[in-house]
């Protein structure tokens, strides 16, 4: 073959490599271009989403100062006291909600109530739905198990507290299908 046809063949592969490097890193820029425009897009429409939600409900994105009450799961049954995994709600549905992990003390005035026994009252029909009656029932220490939704009463404020006193404890009894 001849030499000059070799130089324009090297010549030719070149420009074809050159050209395939130019449009394969074009289109990653590209497409990590458009990533953070979603991200950024996502973030600037939960921000105007977030602003007019607190225009119609004022307040409602505000960090509570005191909280009297928390619900959770039971984790743990010490002597007189329980191991819970409390939930808080974030203020702006655009967070995660929050666990921690708070000592729940009981003394001789902690009030324990049943909520969820079946009563033999007839269903409640209204409107098409059937509601079953369910009853309070007082309950004692010995009722709960590891696992049990309770929702728990102070009367301290017990946001920055990781163990206080109960004052009442309602344990969530899940009625049994028969």
């Amino acid at each position: 073959m001849n030499k000059g046809l070799y130089i324009i063949l090297a010549i030719l592969i070149v420009v074809l490599i050159f050209v395939i490097g130019f449009v394969l890193g074009s289109t990653l820029t590209n497409k990590v271009d458009y990533n953070k425009g979603l991200s950024e897009g996502r973030r600037q429409a939960e921000g105007e989403w977030e602003e007019k939600v607190k225009k119609a409900f004022p307040g409602s994105f505000e960090e509570v100062g005191e909280i009297f009450s928390i619900s959770g799961k039971i984790l743990e049954i010490g002597e007189n006291d329980l191991l819970v995994e409390a939930v808080f709600y974030p203020a702006s549905p655009f967070e995660e909600m929050k666990y921690e992990k708070k000592i729940v003390k009981l003394g001789d005035d902690t009030e324990i109530t049943i909520y969820g026994k079946e009563t033999s009252q007839e269903p409640i029909v209204e409107e098409g739905s059937m509601f079953l009656p369910l009853e309070e029932i007082s309950g004692s220490f010995s009722d709960f198990k590891v696992g049990d939704e309770i929702f728990i009463e102070s009367d301290e404020n017990i946001k920055d507290k990781t163990e206080f006193f109960a004052k009442k404890i309602i344990l969530q009894s899940i009625p049994s299908e028969e």
